[in-house]
């Protein structure tokens, strides 16, 4: 009778002993799963910070780009170059022109420190812009470098993939983006206007930006890491 009631208590304490272990565990994951909800949710705050902090970046390094392909419908005097083409009015008239669209793409290049050259081809090949000693080559190199293009009726867009490029002989990193030319009425393009963003100096920027210890920052595009953050690419090397 005795060996039976010892017996007993010995089920009774091991089960009271599995319950209590068994609820420990329930709480220990309960205390997990909270924990890391909650890290979850810190991070995903913390990238939808990062997140919108890049993208005024990026705004940033596309503003005054209305302004730039929009030109020919916001100042007349480029709307009459593009439809007067570049045999127009003899060997006097193309100087002028070309000394008109020149300052003036100049002054547009002065207003977002992003942009370095501002090129403009006319419909009939005649070519425009604030470094035209290169225009022809930076042209043929971004039409080479296409990676998106997107045709919405008269909205036409094109952007490069991130290459190499130089400007009077000083090697840059670029990104080109470029827009159709179209009049107010008529379906007939005026030309297209490229315009060379200096994508070293964003990058720059972007390693400015203050991370979590840990954390690497990347921008994609079709072709993969067009930025990655410096810490990840000494990752990278030590891997």
């Amino acid at each position: 009778m005795k060996k039976r009631q010892r017996r007993s208590f010995g089920r009774q304490l091991v089960f009271r002993l599995g319950g209590c272990l068994f609820f420990s565990i329930v709480l220990i994951c309960i205390c997990l799963f909270l924990d890391i909800r909650e890290a979850r949710q810190r991070n995903q705050f913390y990238m939808e910070r990062m997140n919108e902090q890049w993208e005024e970046e990026l705004e940033f390094m596309v503003s005054d780009m209305d302004r730039m392909r929009f030109l020919h419908l916001i100042d007349d005097g480029t709307e009459q170059v593009l439809r007067e083409g570049q045999e127009w009015g003899g060997q006097e008239r193309q100087v002028e022109k070309e000394r008109y669209l020149r300052n003036l793409l100049n002054g547009l290049g002065m207003v977002n420190s992003n942009v370095l050259r501002v090129t403009i081809v006319t419909a009939d090949g005649g070519i425009y812009g604030n470094y035209v000693e290169d225009s022809r080559s930076s042209v043929a190199l971004a039409e080479e470098k296409l990676l998106y293009v997107t045709e919405n009726g008269k909205n036409r867009r094109a952007v490069t993939d991130v290459y190499q490029g130089e400007i009077n002989l000083v090697p840059y990193t670029l990104l080109t983006l470029s827009y159709s030319l179209y009049p107010v009425e008529g379906a007939e393009s005026l030309g297209t206007i490229y315009i060379d963003l200096n994508f070293g100096a964003v990058k720059e920027r972007f390693d400015g930006v203050r991370r979590q210890e840990g954390w690497y920052s990347f921008i994609l595009n079709g072709n993969g890491a067009i930025y990655q953050s410096g810490d990840a690419l000494q990752e990278t090397a030590d891997g």
